[in-house]
């Protein structure tokens, strides 16, 4: 658990040093500095002061606790202050252990926070009930973050993560009389230039949440496409949708709309396959077109999406590459 950025700064509260020859802009983030480089790591007890020590002409001030150089802050509301990041790292760990697919034994504290001693103390309260060891290197963690990702692209030291939505694509899928979700949506039937009924607004899986993800793995999805003409395939497009509702297995957009985001579109490079067709007769109205028969082949746990098309020729596998462009 990161404990770096946790953003405790009491001298942002305006009844602190306000009005005060303290208050100006650059004394306040002076002052703040010197709290989160000292102070903040000191910090061991609600009994006991805590003090920030900046060097100033204005040395005293007993009407706003400054004596010395020093500004006296209790105890109390220094604990009172630093509360919510404890909170927020036992509510980020307990998201985490949701969704592990292993019992967690161990959690490591890292970032400039956590070298303070009350925070460990005060997360060892919790932990060791649990049976989970609490752990922090013995010198300053500031840089692990940084050095973390780091690691990721040259030593690939995260091998795996957990997909925390579910990830697929809408779909015209053929209409079935027999089935009673495809009866609810017979309205919206139309018929396709091969000249099948087919309905809207089927939602395709290709990563579920909650599957554990490597770097190299795979994840594959059938398409086909029809168009009147073989330079037509240069607009084929998929777009990959975000399901972060309740559903396990969620099978239409329409049932929750508001769930369903596009997450970005993949243009796949299809000139090459194009180049393979053959003309094929509508079943509706004798008129020429091109199916499109291929695969998108997507990488999630990479550090950014990666995309490749793939279809047969002739028995062997070809591929190309394909883009990616992301919503705002």
């Amino acid at each position: 658990m990161n404990a770096a950025n946790d953003n405790t700064n009491p001298f942002d509260r305006p009844d602190k040093l306000s009005g005060s020859k303290y208050s100006s802009p650059e004394m306040i983030a002076r002052i703040a500095s010197i709290f989160d480089n000292t102070t903040k790591l000191g910090f061991h007890k609600r009994n006991e002061p805590s003090h920030v020590a900046f060097s100033t002409i204005y040395g005293r001030d007993l009407k706003y606790n400054v004596q010395s150089m020093r500004l006296k802050l209790a105890g109390h509301n220094v604990e009172d202050l630093f509360e919510p990041s404890v909170q927020a790292i036992i509510d980020g760990f307990e998201q985490q252990r949701r969704v592990a697919l292993t019992p967690v034994n161990s959690v490591f504290l890292v970032g400039g926070f956590a070298a303070n001693n009350w925070l460990f103390a005060r997360l060892q309260e919790y932990f060791q009930p649990l049976g989970i060891n609490l752990c922090r290197p013995d010198c300053r963690g500031k840089k692990a973050v940084a050095d973390g990702a780091v690691s990721f692209y040259i030593d690939h030291f995260v091998s795996s993560q957990i997909a925390r939505a579910t990830y697929g694509t809408k779909v015209h899928t053929r209409y079935d009389p027999r089935d009673l979700e495809h009866q609810a949506r017979k309205h919206t039937r139309f018929i396709d230039p091969v000249g099948d009924l087919r309905i809207p607004n089927k939602f395709s899986s290709i990563l579920m949440k909650g599957t554990q993800v490597s770097q190299l793995h795979e994840f594959r999805k059938s398409f086909h496409f029809y168009t009147k003409s073989r330079p037509a395939c240069g607009s084929c497009r998929v777009d990959i949708m975000c399901y972060e509702g309740d559903l396990q297995e969620p099978k239409w957009i329409d049932v929750e709309r508001s769930s369903f985001s596009t997450r970005c579109t993949i243009y796949p490079d299809l000139s090459e396959l194009s180049q393979t067709l053959h003309p094929k007769k509508s079943g509706l109205d004798q008129s020429r077109y091109y199916e499109i028969d291929f695969e998108v082949i997507i990488l999630f746990g990479q550090p950014e999406l990666r995309a490749q098309v793939s279809w047969k020729h002739k028995g062997v596998e070809m591929r190309s590459p394909a883009s990616i462009v992301y919503n705002e």
